[in-house]
């Protein structure tokens, strides 16, 4: 399940940091190689050549794997309310100055929302964590969030 923990920096300053879940990044993955696997097969029978057993074990491998791979590139994503910045760790990690956040925008795509952070610079980014697939707790990170960055701009 999603967890947000409250701690202190070096510096003795609050700080809070949201992560994702294992079934947040592993289950849409999962569903959507399944699904297609099922399509794949359900349209292949209808053909002349329906694909054999060994063929769609094969895709379920793969299916699989490619589950695994998200889940384990997906381990690090969490972002940390510091003082000075919004912190946002993934695959890479960037340091957001409060000052240099323009907005927090939820947005919603196909039914799960995201918040997208728009910097003074032009740019955005969405947050990969939270979001409020299966996280109940989704409206008050956002919230704190939102609360975090009016009072440090």
């Amino acid at each position: 399940m999603p967890s947000g923990s409250a701690s202190a920096d070096r510096g003795g300053n609050e700080t809070i940091t949201y992560k994702s879940g294992l079934l947040q990044s592993v289950l849409p993955v999962a569903l959507g190689f399944l699904a297609g696997t099922a399509f794949l097969y359900a349209g292949l029978a209808l053909t002349s050549d329906p694909m054999g057993s060994g063929t769609l074990r094969q895709c379920l491998t793969g299916a699989l794997t490619a589950t695994v791979v998200v889940a384990v590139l997906r381990r690090n994503d969490e972002i940390t309310l510091a003082d000075d910045a919004l912190v946002v760790r993934g695959t890479r990690r960037r340091r957001i100055p409060w000052t240099g956040i323009e907005r927090l925008e939820v947005r919603r795509v196909v039914g799960i929302r995201q918040i997208t952070v728009h910097t003074t610079d032009g740019r955005r980014a969405t947050l990969h964590t939270p979001t409020s697939f299966v996280d109940k707790e989704f409206d008050l990170k956002a919230e704190t969030l939102t609360r975090w960055w009016q009072a440090r701009r």
